[in-house]
């Protein structure tokens, strides 16, 4: 579903994890969904991080 929505759209929230669809998979989502994998889940922000387009200030 991460894949499909960096698809569709290029970029995606980490907010959008605790929303439909992904919320289909655990009600609690990805806290829950990932429970005792922390590793797991920072490197999952970390991607997600790493895709947001960066803005270059030019002087």
């Amino acid at each position: 579903m991460i894949v499909e929505q960096l698809t569709a759209r290029s970029i995606m929230e980490p907010s959008a994890l605790y929303e439909p669809p992904f919320l289909l998979l655990n009600d609690g989502g990805p806290d829950e969904f990932f429970a005792g994998k922390e590793t797991t889940m920072g490197a999952l922000f970390q991607t997600l991080a790493s895709l947001e387009p960066q803005i270059d200030v030019v002087d």
